[in-house]
């Protein structure tokens, strides 16, 4: 079922209990869809099961489900083998209502997850949906450009009041949450609750990396009834932030903003730097803990840091309410009771591999001999009549952070002998690695489906051939990975530089003979002018400078290695019938003889059959030299290779461009629902108001590059005979001095220099 089906009206029906493997997007969004409004009291459980270095994306979610609860995890525990998912929850508009009251209403669990940032948050509800509970165990959740969740209930819409709209619990377990508030702006918090919570449990978490944000918790709207916070064993590392918010960094931003004799449990965490000496400010008071207003806290046994956080005893002008007059009950002396200033901690020390593995690299495993892994305050009764709840544990810190031993470092290196444009990767992805890490090397010979011809790939320095290899680290790994040109290519457009919708006046081919910017070719967009300022919008038209339109990759029905990223002649439908948008390629070709262009064209909307290429040796007087006519018109969805040989008429550049043949028939999508085409008829009323869409990817490039003279020349160490004192010069073209190392150029030769 498409995704966009979810913005219909939410569903009535009511799915019972079930639980389902899945292992792409679209099976995800099946069983998404599938839940309806739900019902409550059942379960409805979504198991990611795929490669932890493979990314699936589901977007963004709209659920109508109000009741049961939903659970989407994997049955790895392993941080670095959970599946890696996209997702972002919204709930609908539209989404029905329930009655009020704890196991009332809709409950989402994720866990086991590498949660990969989408967009601005990962839970959104900015509607009057009652909530359950919302929980987050054993995450890795980064790299969102906000917060990771946000609830602001719409009382705008419906005029319901804030009470109304309580959420019973969020609770946060395990989870490494890093990389938030990636945008400036706000000063985004993490954790965004602008409506009723009874519970926050916030427990056994790593936070740090936050360049923005103002704190992990912030409610920001009066509540009436009493919010309980639970927050213990957390390791919190405040950012080193790049505009701090004017208020500072606040653990728990509750203000005066949650009912008076809120309760607050702070037990066993550590607040520190992220580094030796960070100090935010000079004075200590912009950077807190909490600055609840009318709430009982019992903080105890927490180890702070104060060259980064204001002293907890300084708090009281908070607690107290000293600020702005009111009262409040400070619970015990916990405030002042058995809390650990970093400084006095003897044995604590920010170099690597001793307190923590590599704090250089956001690295804070701690070792189980630490002695605040026994050094937790546990209470097992409850003074406030919680129901027995453990508030504290025998460890200080998070016990996702506590490892039996620090793994040993291993390097990985990775060399390529060949093209320039060759790169690679690792995944996982790591600043470290180390003995007994599994990574897979994956070879980008910067080839595709569709040109596959661009170099060979002879292999790895150890014998191995395959272009993606799995290792085990034993040790430091060295590998070179050789590749040899092939010398026929003048310049190829893979387009792989394309990664998402944009409007291009030009692109430069991605690969060219000896990557020497003498030889990369150009291609351009001239476009039917249908603008007022400088054309008309009805006949005769002419051709301007415009755009072609970038996409990522077409068809999206097609098999993932099938696709292609393309550049698109979008021509305007007044237009469409008189002239077609066209891609001109400009192409240096200064020594090389036998030319040859060729590329596949295609659509998926409408346009002409036939595909012309033509042939120009000063851009002005054209000759055609291809097409696709007669027999191999384009059909929708589908790739045609347009190809041509083009003249040998020694001139250092020619000119070559690709348009639409308006004299031939057009092919247009048989989608019912576009409505273009009835019967297999074309319908007119819709075709003669659409624009034409033409696509082009995948542009070769070849000839006889023997007597082509490019900055770089190949030659062998017999032949390197040059004179020493010569000027050299980096790939670039940039002069440099001697003894620089690398790819150097001297003589019109090339040479590296280790």
């Amino acid at each position: 079922m498409a995704l966009a089906a979810m913005l219909l009206a939410p569903a009535a029906s009511f799915a019972e209990s079930w639980s389902h493997v899945v292992t792409d997007a679209s099976e995800f969004k099946d069983r998404f869809n599938s839940i309806g409004s739900g019902q409550e009291g059942e379960t409805y459980e979504i198991i990611c099961d795929w490669d932890p270095s493979t990314v699936v994306s589901v977007g963004k979610l709209k659920p109508t489900m109000t009741k049961g609860k939903l659970i989407i995890r994997s049955n790895q525990r392993d941080f670095d083998l959970m599946p890696q998912l996209q997702i972002a929850f919204e709930w609908a508009a539209d989404a029905p209502k329930v009655e009020v009251g704890q196991g009332k209403g809709s409950s989402v669990i994720l866990e086991n997850l590498n949660i990969v940032g989408t967009g601005s948050y990962v839970i959104d509800n900015r509607r009057s949906v009652f909530i359950d509970t919302v929980a987050l165990r054993r995450c890795d959740i980064h790299d969102n450009v906000r917060s990771v969740l946000r609830f602001d209930g719409d009382k705008q819409t419906d005029g319901l009041k804030r009470a109304d709209m309580r959420i019973h619990c969020i609770e946060v377990k395990e989870c490494k949450i890093h990389g938030q508030a990636q945008a400036s702006g706000d000063n985004w918090s993490t954790f965004r609750t602008f409506m009723p919570l009874a519970k926050f449990i916030i427990k056994d978490n790593i936070f740090y990396n936050m360049p923005y944000s103002k704190g992990l918790w912030e409610t920001r709207d009066k509540n009436e009834a009493q919010t309980q916070v639970i927050f213990q064993n957390n390791m919190v590392l405040v950012g080193e932030n790049k505009e701090m918010h004017s208020g500072g960094f606040t653990v728990l931003g509750a203000g005066a903003n949650i009912a008076p004799g809120s309760q607050f449990f702070i037990y066993n965490n550590i607040f520190a730097g992220p580094k030796a000496g960070y100090n935010i400010f000079d004075s200590y008071t912009a950077t807190k803990i909490t600055n609840a207003v009318g709430a009982m806290v019992l903080a105890r046994n927490n180890v702070i840091d104060n060259e980064s956080y204001m002293p907890l005893t300084e708090l009281q002008m908070y607690l107290l309410g000293l600020e702005d007059g009111a009262t409040n009950l400070i619970w015990g002396d916990g405030i002042t009771d058995d809390n650990i200033a970093l400084s006095s901690v003897t044995d604590f020390s920010w170099a690597t591999g001793a307190t923590f593995q590599d704090p250089s690299h956001n690295l804070y495993n701690m070792l189980k001999t630490n002695p605040w892994y026994t050094a937790g305050r546990y209470d097992a009764t409850d003074p406030v009549g919680m129901g027995g709840t453990d508030l504290g544990a025998t460890y200080i810190g998070p016990s996702i952070a506590y490892v039996d031993e620090f793994p040993t470092p291993a390097a990985v290196n990775v060399a390529i002998e060949g093209p320039s444009y060759i790169s690679y990767t690792i995944s996982p992805e790591r600043d470290l690695y180390y003995l007994g890490d599994e990574i897979t090397i994956t070879l980008n010979n910067g080839t595709n489906n569709y040109l596959t011809d661009l170099n060979t790939f002879e292999g790895w320095s150890d014998g191995v051939q395959e272009l993606s290899r799995t290792e085990t680290l034993t040790g430091d790994l060295n590998l070179t990975a050789k590749f040899t040109d092939n010398r026929n290519v003048v310049s190829a457009f893979t387009l792989n530089g394309i990664t998402k919708n944009a409007d291009l006046a030009s692109y430069s081919a991605d690969v060219y003979l000896d990557m020497d910017p003498s030889f990369q070719s150009v291609v351009y967009a001239v476009t039917v002018d249908t603008t007022l300022a400088t054309g008309t919008q009805d006949s005769p038209f002419h051709y301007h400078n415009g755009t072609l339109q970038a996409r990522s990759e077409k068809f999206g029905e097609d098999p993932q290695e099938l696709r292609m990223p393309i550049l698109s002649r979008r021509t305007p439908a007044i237009a469409k019938g008189e002239l077609r948008d066209m891609a001109v390629f400009a192409i240096p070709c200064k020594g090389i003889t036998d030319l040859h262009v060729s590329c596949y064209v295609g659509s998926d909307n409408n346009a002409m059959g036939n595909q012309i290429m033509e042939y120009s040796n000063d851009s002005t007087t054209w000759t055609k030299v291809g097409e696709l006519a007669p027999d191999n018109l384009l059909e929708n969805l589908k790739w045609k290779k347009l190809e041509a040989d083009l003249p040998n008429d020694g001139k250092d550049k020619v000119w070559v461009r690709v348009y639409g043949d308006v004299t031939s028939e057009p092919v247009c999508t048989p989608d019912e629902g576009i409505g273009m085409v009835i019967d297999g008829e074309i319908n007119h009323e819709v075709y003669d108001v659409t624009d034409g869409f033409e696509y082009i990817g995948s542009i070769l490039i070849t000839g006889n590059t023997s007597k082509a003279v490019t900055g770089i020349s190949e030659v062998t160490t017999d032949e390197q005979k040059f004179d020493e004192n010569a000027p050299m010069y980096n790939i670039m073209g940039m002069k440099v001095a001697k003894g620089t190392k690398g790819l150097i150029i001297q003589n019109g030769k090339k040479y590296v220099v280790k």
